[in-house]
């Protein structure tokens, strides 16, 4: 009984569906038959998947809507696609034109751009477009402009949600064998070819995070995984390894770290790292200059206080060669008496 009555339910959905295709297909034959008209299609294509698991994001995501055109006149200029609520206003918006001057002239390289089918006078029609939180939610539709200034409209679609992601508070932490790295380049010895790698992105948002790590043509990319390890194939004691670490949110942001690892063959993880090693001789650099300073400053004290001596000594000898000076100086007087 129970498998009568599905075989009846899956009955009843292959004739709705067969039906409904029918109607569909009669309706696009009325719509474009000897006339000029233009149809959208709902959204069913590929292209047309959000990067983030919030959705489409503000001004960062293409969005592709496809139709159909039937011209049968010289005087269509443009297909265009329009903001439905926008237009209401009498303020033309348009997402995008294609030109018609000389019929279909299709360059897809354009954002948008048309394309010749088998039937004569009929082109599908490609419009990419940027998704805008202004243009959330709205109803679009295609338009096809004549040199007589009039218009015809096609059916109205749905754009899809749009949110704003907010990459103002963002902190990205990495971690490499339990050394948190905080800046964009770093130097780290180590003592196996495996390092062992932790990493969070913190945001405002709930946002999907990645963490793609390359090295020597090798890419690990973590989207579920936290922590884990990374092996350095390249490593060793004559040739250093650099390795990439970026991090994406929802394939938008992005943030690099550039760390090279070199082997150290007399220290392990628990021993000395390179950064203690440069710290060490940048001291011994600066207490070199300090002593050198030094030395400079007391042989210019010992220079100076030499002069000063000499000087008094100069001093005591024109001291005591003045009484001899004046003496003769009364005998001269007196002879001349």
């Amino acid at each position: 009984m129970e498998k009568a009555k599905l075989a009846h339910f899956f009955r009843l959905s292959t004739y709705s569906t067969i039906y409904l295709i029918i109607c569909i297909t009669s309706y696009a034959c009325e719509r474009c038959g000897n006339e000029e008209c233009i149809l959208l299609f709902a959204n069913h294509t590929e292209e047309n998947r959000a990067r983030c698991n919030i959705g489409y994001v503000d001004g960062l995501e293409k969005y592709v809507v496809k139709g159909q055109v039937n011209i049968t006149d010289k005087n269509v200029l443009a297909v265009g696609l329009e903001n439905v609520a926008a237009k209401q206003f009498g303020i033309p918006s348009y997402f995008c034109l294609i030109r018609f001057v000389k019929g279909c002239n299709g360059n897809k390289t354009d954002l948008c751009y048309c394309v010749a089918t088998d039937q004569r006078n009929v082109f599908n029609i490609v419009f990419n477009m940027t998704l805008t939180y202004q243009d959330r939610n709205a109803q679009a539709r295609a338009v096809m402009l004549l040199s007589d200034r009039q218009e015809i409209f096609s059916n109205d679609i749905k754009l899809p949600n749009v949110t704003q992601l907010d990459l103002t508070n963002v902190s990205y932490v990495l971690n490499i064998n339990g050394k948190k790295v905080n800046t964009e380049k770093c130097l780290k010895s180590v003592h196996v070819s495996t390092l062992d790698i932790s990493y969070d992105v913190v945001t405002s948002q709930s946002l999907r995070t990645e963490l793609r790590i390359t090295s020597d043509n090798k890419t690990d990319l973590w989207r579920d995984t936290k922590e884990g390890s990374f092996p350095l194939s390249g490593l060793s004691v004559e040739a250093a390894s650099d390795v990439y670490f970026t991090f994406n949110l929802c394939g938008f942001s992005e943030k690099k770290v550039l760390c090279t690892f070199i082997k150290g063959e007399h220290y392990g993880r628990n021993g000395p790292t390179i950064e203690i090693l440069f710290a060490s001789f940048a001291l011994f650099i600066l207490s070199v200059i300090i002593l050198l300073a030094t030395l400079i400053f007391f042989c210019k004290v010992k220079t100076k206080r030499k002069r000063f001596q000499d000087i008094i000594m100069v001093s005591d000898e024109i001291n005591s060669a003045r009484p001899l000076i004046e003496v003769n100086t009364i005998h001269t007087q007196t002879d001349s008496l």
